[in-house]
């Protein structure tokens, strides 16, 4: 009997997201077994309700009046800003109406920003499960209302669920209100993850946490880790400015989990070394929006040593960071969520410049096997001396042969996570 998978999931194809990424390529390599595959995504206005990608059966729904009204407001360029006096109208802009939005709505929703599209998922999902005969289910987090969702589902129909956290929930300090729903996240998430088959989680860390918080799911939590997947690099020939150093930023910056505070602070540090003979230059791609009230602090910088380009195709990424002179992670303020980019930096065989928000930083300890790295903490980014490290560290040059970099990346291979994922569904 063919095995029927139905994945559960605010973002997926063509947005571009750490779960997309990792979801798709899973997904493109279960087709090759002929599992029949259908995915349950979020509406939103750019896409159809309905389409079919690679074999891979999409569904969307949601798109409530509330996320319409939202993405309207939201709505700004995030390209590459002309002009100093643009730029500084865009962070203006930006900041006013984030600041409504922080200090209003995002203030009392629950569990997080999804929830509108709940009701609409399950009434999707149910229909899918019973007509389609669907016996496997995962829902991906983030966001957590995919989970809630799947337990919903658990309770009503009779599926293996598997509860794929790639963010977690009571853990992140950002998912919605803490004061207010601290103790009722704990709660929440206990008792959604305890109706789960299983739950797999990135990291041992996570694994061992959630078993000290949560004892009755311990012997349910799997680690399957992060995914990456090699690609071929076209090498262009450019000229080579050989006094300039590029360091290159990608990745959604947040104020609470990845701010660009410290590194910005670090980076003015750099600018004032009275011995510095290279020029340095700062390069974010990503969604910045949420921070640029943190950016408009150095809008004497804009687009002369400091440069926002904002969101980017996925397929872009490769040669934006194979141009950097030094890659550049801002370490996640969550130690139990692991950035999958980090995967991407450590391919290239670049410097890697982490600077860390905690001293359990995860980045560090995913790196700690990656010779070319040299971490910050924000009690450093003002120490002359460990400025002059930094420094040097950005001006030399060292190589790192291929063997190394194949056993860093072993675990993190697409056949070896899709592998993992395809052994736990239930093959009735």
């Amino acid at each position: 009997m063919k095995i029927k998978v139905l994945v559960i999931t605010y973002d997926f194809f063509p947005d571009n997201s750490p779960n997309t990424y990792r979801w798709l390529n899973v997904l493109k390599e279960w087709k090759k077994r002929d599992v029949e595959i259908f995915v349950l995504a979020s509406q939103k206005s750019v896409f159809t309700n309905y389409e079919e990608f690679e074999g891979i059966k999409i569904y969307r729904t949601g798109n409530s009046w509330f996320d319409k009204i939202k993405n309207k407001i939201f709505k700004i360029s995030q390209s590459s800003n002309s002009s100093l006096t643009e730029q500084n109208k865009i962070i203006s802009k930006e900041s006013f109406i984030r600041k409504i939005y922080n200090q209003t709505w995002k203030k009392v929703y629950f569990p997080d920003f999804a929830f509108l599209w709940q009701s609409s998922a399950y009434k999707k999902a149910k229909e899918l499960i019973t007509i389609e005969n669907i016996t496997n289910v995962i829902t991906v987090s983030w966001p957590f209302s995919g989970h809630v969702v799947g337990s919903k589902l658990k309770k009503n129909y009779n599926i293996f669920w598997i509860a794929d956290t790639i963010d977690p929930f009571f853990l992140s300090k950002a998912v919605n209100n803490n004061l207010l729903y601290n103790s009722l996240n704990y709660r929440y998430e206990k008792k959604i993850l305890s109706t789960a088959d299983i739950v797999t989680v990135l990291t041992d860390k996570l694994k061992e946490k959630y078993a000290s918080l949560y004892p009755l799911i311990e012997k349910k939590i799997i680690v399957i880790h992060n995914i990456f997947v090699p690609y071929e690099l076209n090498q262009s020939e450019c000229i080579v400015d050989a006094k300039k150093i590029k360091l290159v930023f990608v990745g959604t910056l947040t104020p609470l989990t990845r701010s660009p505070d410290n590194l910005l602070r670090l980076f003015n540090n750099l600018l004032k070394i009275e011995s510095r003979e290279y020029n340095l230059e700062l390069h974010f791609y990503g969604n910045l929006v949420q921070c640029n009230t943190i950016f408009s602090q150095y809008d004497f910088l804009l687009n002369k040593s400091l440069f926002l380009h904002g969101v980017i195709p996925r397929e872009n990424i490769p040669a934006i960071l194979n141009d950097a002179t030094i890659l550049v992670n801002i370490g996640n303020s969550n130690e139990f969520q692991e950035p999958s980019k980090i995967l991407e930096y450590v391919y290239l065989k670049k410097p890697i410049l982490n600077v860390c928000s905690v001293e359990d930083d995860s980045s560090k300890e995913l790196l700690s096997d990656y010779p070319l790295n040299f971490n910050v903490f924000s009690s450093e980014i003002s120490d002359n001396k460990k400025l002059i490290e930094v420094y040097k560290f950005m001006t030399k040059s060292d190589f790192i042969g291929n063997e190394h970099i194949e056993k860093i990346l072993q675990k993190y291979l697409l056949q070896e996570v899709e592998m993992r994922y395809f052994e736990l569904l239930k093959k009735y």
